[in-house]
C-alpha cells in the first residue's frame, strides 16, 4: 500500500525509527465490545476483528501471568442518555446508537472478558485518555510502557496512540491485535503509527517482551 516512494520520503527524517520498550507495561484494550467484534452489527470491525479475537487472548494471559495491568474501553452510556456527550459522534456514526441500544452491544466479547482486577472504563471519545481514569491509573502503577489493542486501527485505537505518545510512554501495537472495518484505513494507520507514534510489531515480540520481564512487584 505504501509506495517506495513514500517510505522513503519517510525514512528521510529517520521516521519510523523503532521507539523501544520500557520495563513496566500495561495493557489497553480498546472497544472490542459486540457491537465492534459481532458482524450482526453495522459497526463490526470484519475479518480483522475475528484475528484480533484470536490473538488478545493469549496477550492478555501472558499479561495476567506477570501481573501486568489491564484495562479495558467501552462507549459510554451517556452517550445515549444526554446530549452532552457525543453528540457530533453520534450524528457521524448512527451506529454508535445501535451499539448502545441493542442487547449486549457495548459488552465486552466474552473470550476476552475483564477478570478481577481489570478496570473497564467507559468513553464518549476516541481517545481512551479522553474523559477516563486511564492516566491516572498509569501513575498509580508507574507504568512506562503502553500496549494499546483493539478497535478500530484509524479511529480509536489510533487516537489513544497518539495521546499516549504525547504523555511520553512508550507505545507498543501488536498488529495482529488491532482492527478496523476496511484494508485502506487499517494499513494507513499502522503506517502512520509506526512512522511517528508506536513500533507496531508482531504479537509474537510483544509476547517475547513480557516473557523477560521480572514479575510485578505488590501494589505499592
Amino acid at each position: 500500500m505504501v509506495s517506495a516512494e513514500d517510505w522513503e520520503a519517510h525514512r528521510k527524517g529517520r521516521h519510523g525509527d523503532p521507539g523501544g520498550y520500557g520495563r513496566s507495561p500495561a495493557l489497553l484494550v480498546v472497544d472490542m465490545t459486540y457491537a465492534f467484534c459481532d458482524p450482526a452489527y453495522s459497526l463490526a470491525a470484519g475479518p480483522w476483528g475475528a484475528m484480533a479475537l484470536k490473538h488478545l487472548p493469549g496477550l492478555l494471559q501472558a499479561c495476567r501471568e506477570r501481573d501486568v495491568p489491564i484495562a479495558y474501553t467501552r462507549l459510554t452510556e451517556l452517550i445515549r442518555t444526554h446530549p452532552a456527550a457525543g453528540t457530533i459522534s453520534r450524528k457521524r456514526v448512527r451506529g454508535i446508537q445501535e451499539a448502545l441500544e441493542a442487547p449486549r452491544a457495548n459488552d465486552i466479547v466474552d473470550e476476552i472478558a475483564p477478570a478481577t482486577g481489570d478496570f473497564v472504563l467507559e468513553k464518549s471519545g476516541a481517545s481512551a485518555f479522553h474523559g477516563t481514569d486511564l492516566l491516572k491509573i498509569l501513575i498509580y502503577y508507574r507504568i512506562d510502557t503502553l500496549i494499546v489493542t483493539g478497535a478500530a486501527t484509524s479511529g480509536c485505537v489510533r487516537a489513544t496512540v497518539v495521546d499516549a505518545g504525547s504523555y511520553n510512554y512508550y507505545v507498543v501495537v501488536p498488529e495482529e491485535c488491532v482492527a478496523d472495518r476496511a484494508e485502506p484505513p487499517h494499513q494507513a494507520s499502522l503506517f502512520d503509527m509506526q512512522m511517528k507514534y508506536a513500533d507496531v510489531v508482531p504479537v509474537s515480540a510483544v509476547l517475547e517482551y513480557l516473557a523477560g520481564l521480572p514479575p510485578r512487584l505488590a501494589d505499592r
